[in-house]
């Protein structure tokens, strides 16, 4: 976490989710490299909180560390190449799943707000683990199972008290995509819109009664509605009799291949985590805040904070 020098600065202005629309150039600078506004923002839309969630404080707090964390990457040669990059956000483009999380996203946003920062801290630990030839392929013929991929989905849920508003939902098919069919009827549920996987044979919590359901359907289609024997909880707050699923798409059971790229960078980050300190990137970037030279620009985040404000018409525009 930042020294009190940053939380102090932060904490002076409480903010809330803001929209893009438009902005100051950057809200903080750590080392001289510039957090811009636009990262900022789109790290907060990122998280899909109902609008006046007093989140922004906390985010800013977040990517300062992480604007460390990258430049530690960086500093011990453990900085993401170029190769990497572009195969991770591939992985991305082509999962369903991930691509619906990140949609309405460029490449560059996507490549700032998650892949870099992922790889830079999973390239720091593998670097970390000082890991010699054939540790990969001892670890993997030892746990060789854990790796097969049972059949899998890729489903968007919805969670109902009545039965008729199951039914509306599928009556909006013809005129809604399944995403905003599911932001629309579960709009008070954070969370719910995103693509959840379903692994055959494993457990899904108070969704478990979907799991059959979805294996009967074809990708591209909505299951049946599922009447629950007893009510469940979605939230704290909200209870459902009735599921249903949209299936995006099914991929059949498939044997691990320790020469698939993903695959591999599995295993190894697997080894890694048997030989090095879970909290090794945690102290590394405490000690490295500690040296390091933050600057949080108040004008620029007073500004999101009027933008939200005007949005949800608190303040009139002058």
């Amino acid at each position: 976490m930042p020294n009190s020098r940053i939380a102090v600065a932060l904490l002076v202005l409480p903010l809330m989710v803001a929209g893009c629309s438009s902005g100051p150039r950057d809200v903080a600078r750590v080392n001289g490299e510039p957090i811009s506004y636009e990262t900022y923002c789109t790290s907060m839309q990122l998280e899909r909180l109902p609008q006046g969630v007093p989140l922004g404080v906390a985010k800013l707090v977040d990517m300062i560390s992480q604007q460390v964390m990258i430049q530690e990457a960086r500093r011990l040669k453990a900085y993401p190449t170029q190769t990497q990059i572009d195969q991770e956000l591939q992985q991305i483009r082509s999962n369903p799943a991930a691509a619906a999380a990140y949609e309405g996203l460029s490449d560059e946003q996507v490549k700032q707000v998650s892949v870099i920062p992922r790889l830079a801290a999973a390239n720091l630990v593998l670097q970390a683990a000082h890991l010699r030839p054939g540790d990969v392929e001892r670890y993997f013929n030892q746990h060789r199972a854990q790796y097969d991929r049972p059949e899998s989905a890729n489903i968007l849920w919805i969670a109902v008290e009545k039965e008729a508003d199951a039914k509306n939902a599928l009556q909006m098919q013809g005129t809604m995509s399944p995403e905003t069919i599911v932001q629309t009827v579960m709009q008070d549920v954070p969370g719910a819109g995103q693509p959840l996987q379903v692994l055959k044979g494993q457990p899904l919590g108070p969704l478990q009664p979907l799991v059959d359901p979805v294996f009967r359907t074809p990708a591209k289609h909505w299951t049946p509605i599922v009447r629950l024997q007893q009510p469940v909880d979605v939230t704290a707050t909200k209870r459902a009799n009735f599921l249903l699923a949209y299936v995006l798409d099914r991929k059949p059971a498939q044997q691990a291949d320790l020469a698939n790229p993903e695959v591999h960078r599995q295993v190894e980050m697997d080894v890694a985590s048997t030989r090095v300190p879970r909290d090794y990137i945690q102290k590394l970037v405490e000690n490295a805040l500690r040296k390091a030279q933050v600057e949080v620009i108040p004008a620029s985040l007073k500004r999101v904070e009027v933008e939200l404000a005007k949005q949800q018409g608190a303040l009139q525009p002058q």
